[in-house]
């Protein structure tokens, strides 16, 4: 099978390319509404496409000139500017057999063979408001083009409608008479049928890329969902942008009572007040020697050498596994997704930074930089202390302290007092309300002990 090339050029513009039989004598076509050519600019780069793609035949619409001498002695050409000025032409390799050339008036249409094909260049009316002119020219001027006997037709132009609606991508604008043309001539879509794994290709490409996006608009949801597999619904998208919507802030409100509506005079209240809020607190030396003192449970040497291993691949990899699926990244935007799918490329790097770090105490720049955001605690805030600061940390820092946070839980049930619960493994504050509960349950049943206990 030859090749066929179909080409716009412009606006959005349908370029239709057809032939009754496949095997053709040349070997590239194309077609281009040029959109007039009296700049150099334009007649060089015509140029350069042409020789660019070795063109056997080009089909040319929207011409509004006669000489097409600057494409050189290696091609020859026919023009049909029209009373319109605004026409047709065809462009062809010298060498070639060419007779039977017949024009229409309007300039809309060449028709001629070359090398005994018959070749039709046609450039029908633009606009919604010219669709009755453009049928009426394909029942009524075109079919006289098409009286002669031939054993192969190639139909090429800027036709300004579609047979299909993939075709189009504004408003459907179907033509009747092409498409009753097309099937009563049996006529074949060129490009598309020698592009069908290209066409297939790029459209797998596209949902791709929309259902990445539309993942990205689940997680940004932040909605806990029934199954992985769960699609992305209009529910999810009307939440992402509500949560969008609460994290910016347009206005605050100072303690003096003050509106502040532009940008910078709200960092600076933000920055203001939480500076103040978690500055450094002056601490005693003294008096923490003291509280130290009284701590009588420690580790012992075993579990003191435990802590300080080497970090190993199952410890990162266990830990991203464990990780939540959604949480946000952080300023260099990696996510546990990623170094989950990546792990076997990046395991290596990770298990030496990470000993790195832990070894010799020293944090590589930017491997703790995080962004701060503020979410609403109310619904409608309008000062500064009405929001919650979050630090949004990069993916491999979070991995790195859960890492150290899994190794020092081991040590908890020996060092934590038994009626401590709070950051404790398998233990809950609620657990002490219930201890509470039942001592008084306790005493309320057997009021001697209670007395015996105060006393």
């Amino acid at each position: 099978m030859q090749t066929g090339i179909s080409i716009s050029y412009g606006k959005s513009v349908l370029v239709l390319l057809y032939l009754i039989q496949y095997m053709v004598l040349l070997r590239n076509y194309a077609t281009l509404n040029i959109n007039c050519l009296q700049s150099k600019n334009k007649q060089s780069l015509l140029n350069a496409f042409i020789r660019q793609n070795s063109i056997d035949i080009l089909l040319l619409q929207e011409v509004n000139t006669e000489n097409f001498d600057f494409i050189g002695p290696q091609y020859d050409y026919v023009v049909n500017t029209g009373d319109e000025n605004r026409g047709t032409a065809v462009i062809y390799r010298c060498g070639l057999t060419v007779d039977a050339i017949e024009k229409h008036p309007s300039g809309r249409v060449i028709a001629m063979k070359i090398n005994n094909i018959q070749v039709l260049n046609v450039y029908l009316p633009s606009g919604t408001n010219h669709r009755q002119q453009r049928e009426s020219f394909l029942s009524k001027e075109l079919p006289f083009f098409l009286r002669h006997r031939y054993d192969c037709l190639l139909i090429g132009g800027d036709w300004n409608c579609v047979l299909h609606a993939k075709d189009q991508t504004g408003q459907y604008n179907p033509s009747p008479v092409l498409a009753n043309l097309t099937q009563d001539l049996h006529l074949v879509d060129t490009w598309e049928l020698l592009h069908v794994a290209e066409i297939l290709n790029i459209k797998s490409t596209i949902c791709a890329l929309q259902q990445k996006f539309m993942d990205g608009v689940k997680i940004r949801a932040r909605t806990p969902t029934v199954s992985e597999d769960e699609r992305c619904a209009l529910y999810h998208l009307v939440k992402e942008k509500r949560n969008a919507r609460t994290k910016y802030i347009s206005h605050l409100q100072t303690t003096e009572g003050t509106q502040l509506t532009s940008n910078s005079d709200c960092i600076k209240e933000i920055e203001t007040f939480f500076r103040a809020l978690y500055s450094a607190s002056p601490t005693s030396a003294t008096e923490t020697d003291t509280l130290l003192k009284h701590v009588n449970r420690h580790l012992n040497l075993q579990q003191q050498r435990d802590l300080q291993l080497p970090i190993t691949e199952e410890e990162i990899l266990r830990a991203i596994e464990t990780a939540p699926k959604n949480s946000a990244p952080g300023p260099d935007g990696l996510t546990y997704q990623l170094y989950k799918m990546q792990w076997n490329l990046i395991k290596d790097t990770l298990v030496d930074l990470f000993n790195y770090i832990f070894d010799r105490g020293i944090v590589v720049e930017g491997f703790s930089d995080g962004i701060v955001i503020l979410l609403p605690k109310v619904t409608n805030p309008r000062t500064v202390s009405e929001y919650r600061p979050i630090t949004l940390l990069n993916t491999d820092y979070k991995l790195f302290m859960k890492i150290l946070a899994c190794r020092v839980k081991t040590t908890f049930r020996d060092i934590i007092e038994i009626g401590q619960t709070c950051s404790v493994p398998d233990k809950s504050i609620i657990h002490n309300l219930a201890t509470i509960r039942d001592s008084i349950l306790y005493y309320e049943e057997f009021p001697d002990e209670k007395q015996h206990c105060y006393q």
